[in-house]
């Protein structure tokens, strides 16, 4: 999988797109970032980058951006409840 295909994935899924970030750190969202030959996951709220998981595959990263947001009820839309499942944890 690949960013295009993520992309679609999350599309498909109902994800919100206010609730990720594809190409870098954003405010209160899920991150997927490319730098310095590595791919990174994370959660950015207020500036600071939380559970960073770092991948040496796009593909890796990707696969586990998508279950990270598949998991979280907070990142679909129509969902007004607190954000308390940010990366796995159980509301």
């Amino acid at each position: 999988m690949d960013t295009i295909q993520l992309q679609r994935e999350l599309e498909s899924c109902g994800v919100r797109v206010d609730s990720y970030s594809l190409d870098g750190s954003s405010e209160e969202a899920y991150c997927l970032e490319f730098s310095a030959g590595k791919w990174s996951v994370y959660y950015c709220e207020r500036g600071i980058e939380t559970n960073k998981r770092d991948f040496v595959s796009e593909a890796e990263a990707c696969e586990y951006m998508l279950e990270l947001l598949k998991r979280d009820p907070s990142t679909r839309k129509g969902h007004f409840g607190d954000t308390l499942g940010h990366f796995g944890a159980r509301p």
